[in-house]
C-alpha cells in the first residue's frame, strides 16, 4: 500500500482484516465536529506487476509462475514487437487484473470499518487517474499509458459510496475530473453536487512522455512526443493530434475499456484549422469539438514545452534527493 494509507489500511502481506491496533487508529483519526477529507492514493494496481502474497492467485494460476514480475518489460519493446513477448503480456494483464481484484477486497473492508466507525453521515469517492493499454485490439495494441487517450486509459470508475440522498443509483452519460473538486466540496458541505459535466461535452488531453519512456521518443519523436486531444459525444469519441491525424472512435457505456475506429476515413490528417495542416483530405475533427480548447493542438504543443532534446539536456543536468530516486525505483520509474 502507499505510505499514506497505511494508518487506514492492513499490511497487504497479512490478512487482508485489520489487526486491532488498524482498527483503534481508523477510529481515532476521524473526530471532530469539522468535516473532514481525507485522501488516500493506492498504487497496487500500478506497475511493476508481481505474483504478490494477498492476490487471489487462481485468477493467474497456471499463466503467471511464482515470483515472475513485469519489471524488464518495457513499453516500448512491447509496442515494436508484440508477438514476440505475447507470454508477458498474458502474465501481465492477468496480474493487473489480479491487482484490481485485490484493491476491491481490501477497499470493500476498509469502507465497512469507516463506515461502522463513524457516528456522521460519511461519503467515500472511488476513482483512478488512468488505466493501462494492454496490447489489446481496442488499444490500437498500444501497451501502458503514455501518449494515448484510449478508453483503456482515460476511462475510470467513479462510484459514491454512502452519497447524500438526491443520486440515482447510476449516472448516465461521462463525468469529468476537471469537476471532480467540485463534487468533493459540495459532499463536504452536505450538498448533492450533480455529476452532470458542467463544461459540456467531456473532453481531455495528453502532452509527451514522461521521463522513464525517453526511448519510445528516441525511435519516434514526431508519435511519442506529440500532443492527443479528444472529446466525447454520445456513443464516439473525436480523437485528433497535434500532427494533424483525426479518428473518431465508436464506444460502449456498458464496455468501459472498449472503443472502435467508426468508418470513417480515420487515420488522415485533419484539415480542421485546429490543427494548422496543409493535408488536403475530408477528415476533420468537429469544430464544437475544437471549439471545447481555446488554444489549437499545433500552436498548444509548440508553447507548453521545449524539444525533446533540449528537455533531455536540461534533465541530465539536475541531481534528485536519493530518497526521491529511491522511491522512483520502488514504482518502477526507474
Amino acid at each position: 500500500m502507499g505510505s499514506r494509507a497505511k494508518v487506514l489500511f492492513p499490511s497487504r502481506h497479512r490478512s487482508t482484516t485489520a489487526d486491532e491496533p488498524s482498527r483503534e487508529r481508523s477510529k481515532s483519526g476521524y473526530g471532530g465536529s469539522e468535516p473532514v477529507v481525507a485522501f488516500i492514493d493506492l498504487m497496487e494496481a500500478h506497475e511493476p506487476h508481481r505474483d504478490t502474497l494477498g492476490y487471489d492467485r487462481s485468477r493467474y494460476a497456471g499463466t503467471v509462475p511464482r515470483g515472475w514480475s513485469s519489471q524488464g518489460l518495457k513499453a516500448w519493446d512491447v509496442v515494436d514487437d508484440p508477438a514476440g513477448h505475447a507470454g508477458a503480456i498474458e502474465r501481465y494483464r492477468a496480474l493487473y487484473g489480479a491487482s484490481i481484484e485485490y484493491l476491491d477486497r481490501v477497499v470493500s473492508g476498509f469502507i465497512d470499518r469507516l463506515l461502522d466507525a463513524t457516528d456522521r453521515e460519511t461519503t467515500v469517492v472511488l476513482t483512478a487517474d488512468h488505466g493501462e493499454n494492454l496490447a489489446l485490439p481496442a488499444d490500437d495494441g498500444l501497451f501502458g499509458h503514455v501518449t494515448s487517450l484510449s478508453e483503456g486509459v482515460i476511462h475510470v470508475p467513479l462510484v459514491l459510496i454512502n452519497p447524500p440522498a438526491g443520486y440515482p443509483e447510476r449516472i448516465e452519460g461521462t463525468f469529468s475530473h476537471l469537476d471532480l473538486r467540485r463534487l468533493v466540496a459540495g459532499l463536504a458541505h452536505g450538498e448533492t453536487p450533480s455529476v452532470a459535466n458542467r463544461r459540456g461535452p467531456a473532453a481531455a488531453e495528453v502532452i509527451g512522455v514522461t521521463p522513464s519512456n525517453d526511448p519510445l521518443v528516441e525511435r519516434d519523436p514526431d508519435r511519442w512526443d506529440r500532443l492527443v486531444r479528444c472529446v466525447y459525444e454520445n456513443a464516439a469519441k473525436h480523437v485528433w493530434d497535434s500532427r494533424g491525424d483525426y479518428t473518431e472512435y465508436e464506444i460502449d457505456p456498458e464496455r468501459p475499456c472498449w472503443q472502435r475506429r467508426a468508418d470513417v476515413d480515420a487515420d488522415v490528417s485533419a484539415t480542421n484549422a485546429d490543427v494548422n495542416t496543409d493535408t488536403d483530405t475530408n477528415a476533420s475533427p468537429p469544430a464544437w469539438a475544437t471549439d471545447f480548447f481555446a488554444v489549437r493542438a499545433g500552436e498548444y504543443r509548440r508553447s507548453v514545452a521545449a524539444p525533446y532534446d533540449d528537455r533531455v539536456e536540461n534533465r541530465r543536468g539536475g541531481v534528485l534527493d536519493p530518497g526521491v530516486e529511491r522511491r522512483l525505483e520502488e514504482l518502477g520509474y526507474r
